[in-house]
C-alpha cells in the first residue's frame, strides 16, 4: 500500500513539476529477475524508478538511512532492505527469496546522491550480487537538473527541472568472486557503460534535444 501510494505521488510530482524524458523502457525485462545499477545524482532515484519502471521494485540502501525511526518504517514498507559493510546475512537471504520470485532489485553503487554531473566510482558489491545470485544487470543512465529536488528555484528561473533516463540493455554477469583481475574489469566496464550514457545525455540536454 505505501509502495503504490509513493508511486502514485512521484508520477504526479515527475508528470507536473519535473520534465521528464525516458529512452530504452522497452529493456525492462516482462519478466524475470534483475538487478538495477543507476547513477545516483538525486535522493529522489529510487521514487523515479517506480515511475519510469512499469513493475514493482525492491531497493538496496545504506543501513544509516534506516537510523530515524520514521525514516526506518517507511524505507521497509516501499522494500528497502538494508546493507552495510560487514554482516549482511539477513539481507542477503532476503535478496536470494525476492530474486527467485522473479523480482526487480534497484541498487545505486555510487553511494550517497551527488549533484556532481559526472559518474562517480562504483562500489563492486552491486557486480557481486549479480553473480553470486544468477542475475543480469540492467544498467540506468540518469541525468537530472540541479533544481530536480527545488521546484522552487526552478519556477524562479521560469522552467521545470529537467531529468533524463536511458535504461540500457540487460549484460550477463558472471560469478567472478575468484577471479579478482576479471572482477575488477567487469565492475570497470559495467561503471564505464553508465558513465558514457549519462555523458551522452548531457550532450544531448546541451544541444537542446
Amino acid at each position: 500500500m505505501v509502495y503504490w501510494l509513493s508511486t502514485l505521488i512521484a508520477r504526479w510530482y515527475f508528470a507536473e513539476v519535473v520534465e521528464l524524458h525516458v529512452i530504452g523502457r522497452e529493456h525492462f525485462p516482462r519478466a524475470g529477475a534483475a538487478l538495477i545499477v543507476s547513477n545516483h545524482p538525486s535522493a529522489i532515484d529510487g521514487h523515479l524508478m517506480m515511475v519510469v519502471c512499469p513493475r514493482r521494485v525492491y531497493f538496496l540502501g545504506a543501513a544509516q538511512l534506516f537510523i530515524p525511526l520514521l525514516a526506518r518504517w517507511y524505507l521497509r514498507h516501499i522494500g528497502v532492505l538494508p546493507i552495510q559493510s560487514g554482516d549482511n546475512a539477513a539481507t542477503l537471504d532476503r535478496l536470494g527469496s525476492l530474486f527467485r520470485s522473479q523480482q526487480l532489485v534497484m541498487m545505486l553503487p555510487e553511494g550517497f546522491a551527488h549533484s556532481d554531473p559526472s559518474v562517480r566510482p562504483f562500489r563492486p558489491g552491486f557486480f557481486r550480487i549479480a553473480g553470486r545470485f544468477g542475475v543480469p544487470v540492467l544498467p540506468v543512465a540518469i541525468a537530472a537538473d540541479r533544481a530536480a529536488l527545488s521546484p522552487r528555484e526552478a519556477r524562479r528561473r521560469g522552467r521545470r527541472p529537467r531529468v533524463d533516463v536511458s535504461v540500457l540493455a540487460p549484460v550477463a554477469v558472471p560469478d567472478l568472486h575468484e577471479d579478482r583481475a576479471a572482477f575488477a574489469a567487469g565492475v570497470e566496464a559495467l561503471q564505464a557503460l553508465v558513465a558514457n550514457e549519462v555523458a551522452r545525455l548531457h550532450g544531448l540536454r546541451a544541444f537542446g534535444s
